[in-house]
């Protein structure tokens, strides 16, 4: 778990990627997981801090958007996203925050870089298309 004060504005992420497992975590704008790989992004652990509460939800291939959206959790709190050890792929994640506004940009299988996307509700990712999501960053912007 990546760790912060409690007063600080901040967006941690760490991606499992199929075929490498959990990745580093990694903080406002950095990178979470591959890109030239062909390698889906199964998983993510995502961490807020200074917005109040924060939720996410993940678009899983042939499973559509997991359940349930509304399941939030508090600042400085991880929450999971996809599936893991079950080989299926994410195409997207969303995620909302109480007040705020974050940035997120993706890599798409066979479509590349995606986003930027703004805004206090961002969806990064595709849906409907089979593409693999192999790459996120996420920050704070406001």
């Amino acid at each position: 778990m990546a760790e912060a004060a409690t007063e600080e504005v901040k967006v941690c992420y760490r991606a499992h990627v199929a075929g490498k497992g959990w990745m580093e975590w990694n903080c406002n704008g950095q990178f979470a997981g591959t890109v030239g790989e062909n390698r889906a992004i199964e998983a993510m652990d995502i961490q807020v801090w200074g917005r109040g509460y924060f939720c996410a939800d993940a678009h899983i291939r042939n499973v559509g958007w997991q359940a349930p959206y509304g399941d939030c959790v508090a600042s400085g709190q991880v929450k999971r996203v996809g599936t893991v050890g079950q080989a299926l792929p994410m195409e997207a994640v969303r995620i909302t925050l109480s007040y705020g506004s974050l940035e997120g940009i993706g890599h798409v299988q066979d479509i590349g870089w995606i986003g930027p996307f703004r805004g206090d509700h961002i969806t990064v990712g595709t849906t409907g298309q089979g593409k693999n999501l192999e790459l996120v960053t996420l920050k704070v912007i406001g």
